[in-house]
């Protein structure tokens, strides 16, 4: 089943949330309704293996974690992200391909 990672910008603090979801739109309606900062929708591409490739992302940026999906990523790239969401995704892609126990 097909998800999307997404972005989620804090425009008052500048942090970012990493998450996935069937509809980031009304992910970030649910997230605005309890904030009273603007939140907006950065980034989304939808993806197969949602779960594993944010996975990746949280580890890759770990350093930057504040709580739970929030990060305080400086110089944030978004083809970066779109770079590594590609390999993550295709490493799963042929992972399951081989029939991996460990997938």
């Amino acid at each position: 089943m097909k998800r999307s990672i997404y972005l989620i910008l804090n425009e008052e603090t500048g942090h970012i949330k990493i998450g996935i979801g069937k509809s980031p739109e009304k992910r970030i309606k649910q997230l605005q309704t309890g904030s009273s900062v603007k939140l907006k929708l950065l980034y989304q591409r939808e993806v197969e293996h949602a779960s594993k490739v944010e996975r990746n992302l949280h580890f890759l940026y770990s350093m930057y974690r504040l709580e739970g999906e929030w990060f305080d990523i400086p110089n944030i790239s978004f083809k970066e992200i779109d770079d590594k969401i590609t390999i993550y995704e295709n490493n799963y892609k042929l992972l399951s391909q081989l029939e991996n126990p460990f997938i």
